[in-house]
């Protein structure tokens, strides 16, 4: 025993150590390794926008079941880097376009609480008409406040950007 550690520690002390590699070999464990890397990585990137739906519907206003319906991501794409190589993976979670963009309005907040800060007022100046729902019949106004935002993205986009946080500490990286 004693005499083979000799032998290494006179083997490592020497200037160079030799070694014999197969480049070929090498090369497929590097593309063996990157297919294993983009495979978690495409799940992953699945698992979370999965995740970013629910916590958007968790979050999403629910009057009338619109904003609800329309909650949903997309497909995984991947964009391709420049000369230098590399690239992106993109899923995008939020509200898709449906027939009215009025899911929007109540995240960035409507008349005096959104981006005007003005009332809001019939363009011809008649009545406006609302069921009021906590007296149980139909209003008129002339002008109204508006509605204050609710930044149910906003919201979405912190807790998500806590999950990642939390789920790329803790992951296992091939």
């Amino acid at each position: 025993m004693v005499l083979s550690l000799t032998c290494v520690r006179g083997a490592v002390m020497t200037d160079f150590i030799e070694f014999e590699v197969d480049e070929d070999e090498v090369m497929r464990g590097f593309d063996l390794q990157e297919k294993l890397v983009r495979a978690w990585l495409k799940d992953f990137m699945g698992d979370m926008a999965d995740l970013g739906t629910e916590v958007l519907e968790h979050y999403a206003p629910e009057w009338t079941g619109y904003t609800h319906r329309h909650i949903d991501h997309t497909s995984l794409r991947w964009h391709p880097g420049g000369a230098g190589g590399g690239g992106t993976y993109e899923i995008v979670v939020g509200v898709k376009a449906g027939t009215s963009y009025h899911p929007v309005y109540p995240n960035v907040g409507t008349g005096y609480w959104g981006p005007t800060q003005n009332l809001i007022r019939s363009p011809k100046g008649n009545l406006m008409y609302f069921y009021a729902s906590r007296l149980g019949h139909v209003i008129s106004k002339y002008e109204v406040v508006g509605q204050k935002p609710q930044f149910y993205l906003y919201d979405t986009w912190r807790d998500m950007a806590r999950i990642l946080d939390l789920r790329l500490s803790t992951e296992f990286l091939l």
